[in-house]
């Protein structure tokens, strides 16, 4: 190939030949001659693929594509981040990606979340007797393959892989925020209810003059304190 630093992609076997990508580009080669042709350019690098009755499923960070077999491109949806395309059944696609897994019917062009906001690991889907297995950053996920579809209707229903719906979280950091707010009011109310108990308390003292305290300092030396003098003169500390 031209480009000696482009990635490649094993994507499978077809009729002998074996199917490879190398950076943006689906790639053919002929063990029996040792050659190699190119397929199709793609907009941009591809990072794994599927055949299906004669059709490539082609996977980018941006899209999957499929390349049909009177060989015209069709960009099929839109992703971020996607890495690992894998052939559940007859209809059905896998795709993982850095920001969840996903599943793609081919006959009804429909893509569905199957597991959100998790980074998956890039070759990290295996299927094996009716399960899917997919390997991320949390851990394994396990997937009954005969459930798929009604754990995506589950989850564009707004049910996530916990079993929470996705509305349970916003709720508790609103209760929590409303929890929040009203203990500060709380707070403000007691500490402005102190602050008038004490004005009262001022208000209501007799008034106390600088001969007054000093007489009783001298009366009182040994004894004499802020204490002592606010409960002579019924006043706080702070009037002293």
């Amino acid at each position: 190939i031209q480009d000696k630093n482009a990635e490649v992609v094993l994507l499978g076997e077809d009729r002998a030949e074996i199917i490879f990508a190398a950076g943006r580009q689906l790639m053919r080669f002929f063990p029996t001659d040792q050659r190699v042709s190119a397929s199709v350019l793609l907009p941009e690098q591809i990072m794994d693929g599927q055949l299906d009755d004669r059709n490539f499923f082609l996977l980018c960070r941006s899209g999957l594509y499929v390349f049909r077999s009177d060989a015209k491109l069709e960009k099929l949806v839109d992703l971020q981040k996607a890495h690992t395309l894998l052939r559940v059944n007859s209809s059905e696609l896998a795709i993982a990606t850095d920001a969840g897994l996903f599943l793609y019917n081919t006959q009804s062009q429909r893509l569905s979340p199957l597991i959100g906001n998790v980074e998956f690991n890039r070759r990290g889907l295996y299927v094996e007797d009716d399960r899917l297995y997919a390997g991320s950053i949390n851990g394994l996920y396990i997937l009954d393959g005969k459930q798929l579809e009604t754990l995506t209707e589950m989850t564009s229903r707004g049910v996530g892989s916990s079993g929470l719906p996705k509305f349970v979280m916003p709720l508790v950091v609103a209760l929590l925020l409303v929890v929040l707010t009203l203990a500060v009011l709380l707070y403000r109310s007691r500490r402005r209810l102190q602050q008038m108990d004490e004005e009262r308390v001022v208000a209501g003292a007799p008034e106390v003059t600088r001969e007054d305290v000093e007489r009783f300092i001298r009366e009182n030396l040994a004894l004499a304190s802020l204490k002592s003098i606010s409960e002579q003169f019924g006043t706080n500390n702070a009037n002293i």
